[in-house]
């Protein structure tokens, strides 16, 4: 009786979980527009491990202008296997450079950068999703997806306006918050870099949904300036 309650105790014990290996820094997924139809000249999509840290990057250039839309977020070490993890399982290490196979309107180009488990591979491809290869696309969709998931999705940069009669602005808060710009809600949350607006004064209201908190702000944009701002809603 006492060596079966001995057993039934040990097989009690739930197993020790294992946590993710160690990633060595420098690994890299990154998928980036480097030609076709597109109004900017770069828009990358990319998580890096640099000092125990994953950090995803989603950056927008526009042609003509020096201010990028760019967003950033940290995102856990389980969540970044899970990413490496579903890559390698597309066979992302191994895919070829390959070009479009039939017309396509307004096809961009894709090149895909991988530095994981001490490999480097880069390749570029022409309209993924027309590819017979459907791998081509979900590699692509799948670090897009993860980045936008951690991001914000950036809008899009108005090229209408006249050189000299916009500025932008950079707003980030604590905790993070709705923001709306003269009344209007621009349908994304701090922190926001690179917004664009016309030149003169605009009304911020940044809203803390989850605690209730708000607060307002009258800024004024100056042409071709960037101005800085940060809320404490506490």
């Amino acid at each position: 009786m006492f060596s079966l309650l001995s057993t039934l105790i040990v097989l009690a014990v739930p197993p020790t979980p294992v946590s993710p290996s160690k990633v060595p820094s420098g690994t890299l997924v990154s998928v980036r527009v480097v030609g076709g139809f597109s109004p900017y000249h770069t828009v990358t999509y990319e998580v890096l491990w640099r000092k125990q840290i994953a950090v995803a990057n989603h950056y927008r250039g526009l042609v003509g202008y020096n201010e990028p839309f760019h967003d950033m977020a940290l995102v856990t070490r389980e969540e970044f296997h899970d990413l490496l993890a579903n890559v390698k399982r597309l066979g992302g290490l191994t895919l070829p450079s390959t070009s479009s196979t039939s017309d396509v309107l307004a096809a961009l180009t894709w090149e895909v950068e991988l530095r994981i488990d001490g490999v480097s591979h880069t390749f570029r491809v022409d309209a993924p999703e027309v590819q017979g290869d459907p791998r081509y696309f979900q590699v692509i969709d799948a670090v897009r997806t993860f980045v936008v998931s951690h991001t914000n999705e950036l809008v899009f940069r108005n090229i209408f306006f006249e050189p000299g009669t916009y500025g932008w602005v950079n707003l980030t808060s604590v905790p993070p918050a709705k923001v709306f710009i003269d009344g209007r809600d621009i349908g994304i949350k701090t922190p926001i870099y690179g917004y664009e607006l016309p030149v003169g004064t605009h009304t911020l209201h940044l809203v803390a949904v989850e605690q209730g908190w708000e607060r307002k702000h009258d800024v004024r944009i100056t042409p071709g300036m960037t101005t800085i701002i940060h809320f404490d809603l506490r």
